[in-house]
């Protein structure tokens, strides 16, 4: 148990930097406009982290790590149709 736990908090800060990011990419091809993007995303989900770590008595990190991640899988569904063109899932 320790030993899991400096793991478990390494993921989640790996996972709370990379999906915001992530989603952003989906957004837009511009670095600026995708930095901007993953910076409002970045807060948008500890707001809604928060929120729902206060309403469910969960774990705060966890919440919203859960809720950068769930716009992560809103920016997969949502952004080819709104951009309009599919978006690439590989290199090459």
């Amino acid at each position: 148990m320790v030993t899991s736990v400096p793991a478990v908090g390494t993921i989640q800060a790996v996972a709370l930097i990379v999906a915001p990011a992530a989603a952003a990419r989906l957004w837009s091809d511009r670095i600026g406009p995708t930095t901007a993007l993953a910076v409002l995303l970045g807060m948008a989900s500890g707001v809604v982290g928060l929120a729902v770590s206060q309403a469910y008595q969960v774990a705060a990190g966890a919440a919203i790590v859960l809720a950068a991640c769930g716009f992560f899988v809103l920016s997969v569904v949502v952004a080819p149709v709104v951009r309009g063109r599919p978006v690439p899932l590989g290199v090459g």
